[in-house]
């Protein structure tokens, strides 16, 4: 049997997922190819100027948008570090009175 953070977790991956699918669809639709034209998937790509640059998983600039997350993540936890997203199980104990 799961737990309700097991459910939840899984709940938001689903959501996530559709998400993700979601957007891969609006990519789509608008003309652009899922994957690069050249026909092959590749994790890595060095040159900055080659035609698959950002059109492969990884690329030089995968860094910088990793980086940049974090920094954005750090400064709104200092910025607003009482601000959260309200929890199902926050939701959920209020409902049901803490029983």
């Amino acid at each position: 049997m799961k737990t309700s953070s097991q459910a939840s977790f899984t709940v938001y991956g689903l959501i996530a997922v559709g998400f993700i699918a979601a957007q891969a669809l609006l990519v789509y639709a608008q003309g652009h190819p899922l994957i690069c034209t050249c026909g092959t998937i590749r994790l890595w790509v060095g040159d900055v100027s080659s035609a698959e640059n950002s059109q492969q998983l990884t690329d030089w600039y995968t860094y910088t948008h990793i980086l940049h997350g974090f920094l954005f993540y750090s400064v709104l936890w200092l910025v607003a570090p009482r601000t959260s997203a309200p929890r199902a199980r926050d939701r959920t104990r209020s409902e049901l009175g803490d029983r």
